[in-house]
């Protein structure tokens, strides 16, 4: 039992366990009167199907909301999406410096740039390796490597012990870009007692250990120099490696790199400032397509996902404004497809297959590598660390529960499940679940975040499977009725099984409704709308099979 005034070393995420994306981690140290906090990472999610009009979800922040006074800052553990994108949204609210390595505040600057605070955010750079306190954590940023440059494993100590929270991480002897996993560092770290490792889980069920990123480099040399046609290529933006792998893969064919996309310029632009890309080539914009060789021209496009306004996806649609591919052109995907964008891939795959464009991918070459520990490498971070205690993190439920699985099989005492609002005191004694915090989803919904229970997002989705009817219907103050009726449908079908329009249908279930309702129901407002409702709902069920959402406007004149 810790008293009200024993001081505390708590965890608490907000996003990322349970979930791919949306890492969002707190760090809390004090007793339960005044205790200090940062938060590690601020990412998103993107939106699938089932969130019409949503561009992209983030944490709840409600909890530390009601902490602001308390927060110190953000620290920044690399620079993708589902790390620090939710940052343009959210920093408003928390008002703290934002810490991390020069490419991620580099690249994080030049997306606030593009709102009205950008010039009130402080933006503190920490060179990998060094170290930083900020009221009782000391935070350390170990290098690791993963598929951005400056990725980083977190040491955050208190005085009560030290815990290591892995960021993304992969084990790779020849990234290419940036630097190896400071194996040593982890070691030490190991050798002075780790009270958590709060690692990432993603890639779990798979075994072995990956290749490298240069490996990747040489496949993608030999993929290009066997294609035909114009070669366009799709990879992550964000993986800085990867786009210089292809550039010099490019080259060494002997040929024209053009570049499609405003998110790969933009990591082009901070990779040449920050060093990494000293050695190009010259690079075309893909407005100077159709000045070079077809079938000496190389294409780096963005839309590994399927994303409809990236360029892959406008380019297989023939919709793209500069580049267009032929019969027997090639596409490689230098990617994997993140779960729940299967759909999405394959209308651009299908749409390239029906263009006779030849397509490879990592399942016919080994064009892509994860960026994500495999099963092998997760183990080998566990004999150099020595944690007394295992929270698997960056996965769905089931990566989490099997991460468990294989820390207490490598003799792990302690193992805890703690999923997004679960409290977790790491010490004093040990480390285990103490409570439930406000959590849950906010949509980034047009220029609003709207919570996930909010109504909006909800009724869209309704309206997408059942369309819906508008009805606007005039009496006087005696019940005639002053006007015809008006008739308005989306989503619905335009006939029914016998080729009767459905308009028709509904036109004819208001005039009955109106010859068949008393005049005293027709002067009272509220009844009639809900016998017009009910009555015209039930019809389109009766022929459609499915209970639209039906409006009534009802209006009286004298």
């Amino acid at each position: 039992m810790v008293s009200k005034n024993q001081q505390e070393f708590l965890y608490v995420p907000l996003g990322g366990v349970g979930e791919i994306g949306m890492n969002m981690y707190l760090y809390g140290f004090g007793n339960k009167q005044n205790r200090k906090w940062i938060m590690v990472d601020a990412g998103i999610a993107f939106a699938d199907d089932s969130q019409p009009g949503v561009e992209s979800i983030i944490a709840d922040t409600a909890f530390i909301e009601n902490e602001l006074d308390n927060l110190l800052g953000i620290f920044i553990t690399h620079a993708h999406e589902d790390h620090q994108g939710a940052l343009d949204k959210i920093w408003p609210i928390l008002d703290v410096p934002i810490y991390g390595t020069p490419f991620s505040t580099n690249l994080i600057a030049r997306k606030l740039a593009e709102t009205n605070f950008a010039d009130d955010v402080e933006m503190i750079n920490v060179q990998q390796g060094d170290s930083i306190t900020v009221g009782p954590f000391t935070v350390e940023f170990i290098p690791v490597t993963h598929s951005i440059p400056e990725a980083n494993a977190l040491a955050i100590t208190t005085e009560l012990g030290t815990v290591v929270h892995t960021g993304d991480w992969k084990l790779d002897s020849n990234p290419v870009i940036g630097r190896t996993t400071d194996i040593k560092r982890l070691k030490q770290l190991g050798e002075a007692g780790v009270l958590a490792l709060i690692g990432d889980s993603t890639n779990v069920f798979r075994s072995g250990q990956s290749p490298t990123e240069h490996e990747v480099g040489q496949n993608l040399a030999d993929a290009i120099k066997g294609a035909s046609g114009c070669i366009a290529i799709t990879s992550f933006a964000s993986n800085a490696a990867r786009v210089y792998s292809i550039i010099k893969a490019a080259e060494a064919a002997d040929k024209n790199v053009v570049i499609a996309g405003r998110s790969l310029w933009r990591i082009i632009d901070i990779a040449r400032e920050e060093g990494y890309f000293s050695d190009l080539p010259h690079l075309y914009d893909q407005n100077d397509f159709d000045t070079l060789p077809h079938n000496n021209t190389v294409v780096v496009v963005t839309g590994t996902q399927g994303e409809a306004r990236a360029a892959l996806a406008r380019i297989a649609k023939g919709e793209h404004p500069a580049v267009k591919l032929r019969a027997n052109d090639t596409v490689i995907f230098s990617s994997t497809t993140i779960p729940g964008n299967e759909k999405s891939v394959g209308y651009v795959v299908n749409a390239l297959a029906d263009a006779d464009i030849n397509i490879i991918n990592s399942q016919t070459h080994k064009v892509h590598v994860t960026g994500h520990p495999l099963r092998e490498e997760m183990i080998q971070m566990y004999e150099w660390l020595k944690p007394e205690t295992s929270i698997p993190v960056h996965g769905e439920v089931m990566h989490v529960r099997e991460h468990l699985k294989l820390a207490k099989s490598l003799g792990i005492k302690n193992t805890v499940k703690a999923l997004n609002g679960t409290m977790v005191r790491l010490a004093p004694g040990k480390t285990k679940v103490i409570g439930e915090v406000e959590h849950g989803r906010i949509y980034e919904d047009g220029n609003l975040l709207t919570p996930a229970w909010d109504g909006p997002v909800k009724e869209r989705r309704k309206l997408s499977f059942v369309g819906i009817v508008t009805i606007s219907i005039v009496f006087d103050r005696k019940g005639k009725l002053r006007a015809e009726p008006e008739i308005f449908s989306m989503g619905l079908p335009e006939y029914d099984d016998e080729g009767v329009s459905m308009f028709d249908i509904i036109a004819d279930k208001v005039d009955e409704i109106i010859q068949a309702m008393p005049n005293g129901v027709r002067k009272k407002e509220n009844a009639a709308r809900e016998a017009f409702r009910i009555g015209v709902r039930r019809q389109v069920e009766r022929i459609w099979g499915k209970k639209t959402i039906v409006q009534i406007m009802l209006s009286y004149v004298d």
